[in-house]
């Protein structure tokens, strides 16, 4: 059903928290064929940020449009393990405000850019 929803454009952006819902939405991004659909995972934990059995965490984020981590020091290690830096996230402050239709966005200019 995600597959099918994301084919039929009803998501811009499949974000996910966890292993199981990012394979999910790598795996539904590739069924819907949408160039334009973006995969984003949150590295929130310190295994997030850890190449994983045989790698397969690694490649995963690999394949996503992006990364978003929760602590510079998460950054660096994956960054460290070879995440290419365009993929890499920024640490996030927490200026997310809800919209009337659910979805949030974040304030202009409160993405905190990573050291140069």
């Amino acid at each position: 059903m995600l597959a099918q929803w994301a084919r039929e454009g009803r998501f811009d952006v499949l974000q996910s928290g966890f292993a199981h819902d990012h394979h999910l939405a790598l795996w539904a991004a590739a069924r819907a064929r949408r160039p334009d659909l973006r995969i984003v995972r949150a590295a929130q934990r310190r295994v997030d940020a850890e190449p994983g059995a045989l790698g397969l965490r690694l490649r995963a984020l690999r394949r996503s449009d992006g990364v978003i981590v929760h602590a510079e020091a998460y950054r660096r290690k994956l960054l460290d393990l070879g995440l290419e830096p365009d993929r890499e996230a920024r640490a996030l402050c927490s200026e997310v405000h809800a919209l009337p239709d659910w979805t949030a966005r974040v304030e202009k200019g409160s993405v905190l850019p990573g050291p140069s």
